[in-house]
C-alpha cells in the first residue's frame, strides 16, 4: 500500500505540489487578511484603552474637585453653625434683657401712677390749702 501511494504521488507530482502550493497560498492569504483586521481590532482596543484612561484622569480630577468643594462646604457649615449658636445666645440675652426692660417699663408705670396720684393729692390740698388761706384773710 505504501508503494501504490508513492507511485501516485510520483505520477502526480506536478499536481500534489500545485495543491499543496493552492493551500499554502489560501493559508498565507487568510492570515495576512486577517492580520489586518486583527491590527484593526488591536488600534481599536488601544484607542479604546486611551479614551478609558483619559476618561479616568478627568473622574479623578473631578473627585478631587469635589472632596475639595466638601471639605470647603464642611468649613463653611461648621461656621454657620458657630454664628447659630452665637446668634441664638446673643436672642436669649437679648430676651432677658427685653424681660428685664418690661419690668422696669411696668415698675416705673407704677411709680408715674402713684407720682400722679401725690400730684392730684398734692393739688387738692393745695386747693383746700388756698380756700382756707382766702377765708382766714376775709376773716
Amino acid at each position: 500500500m505504501y508503494e501504490t501511494i508513492l507511485l501516485w504521488i510520483k505520477k502526480h507530482t506536478i499536481m500534489f505540489a500545485v495543491g499543496v502550493g493552492t493551500i499554502i497560498c489560501a493559508m498565507l492569504y487568510i492570515c495576512g487578511t486577517g492580520s489586518d483586521l486583527n491590527t484593526k481590532r488591536i488600534q481599536n482596543a488601544q484607542q479604546e484603552l486611551r479614551r478609558a484612561q483619559h476618561n479616568q484622569q478627568e473622574a479623578s480630577r473631578l473627585n478631587r474637585e469635589i472632596r475639595d468643594a466638601v471639605e470647603r462646604s464642611e468649613t463653611i457649615n461648621e461656621r454657620i453653625e458657630s454664628s447659630v449658636t452665637r446668634s441664638e445666645a446673643a436672642i436669649r440675652r437679648t430676651e432677658g434683657t427685653v424681660e428685664s426692660i418690661q419690668g422696669e417699663i411696668k415698675s416705673t408705670r407704677a411709680e408715674i401712677d402713684r407720682a400722679a396720684n401725690l400730684i392730684g393729692e398734692s393739688q387738692s390740698i393745695l386747693r383746700r390749702a388756698e380756700r382756707r388761706n382766702k377765708e382766714v384773710q376775709e376773716k
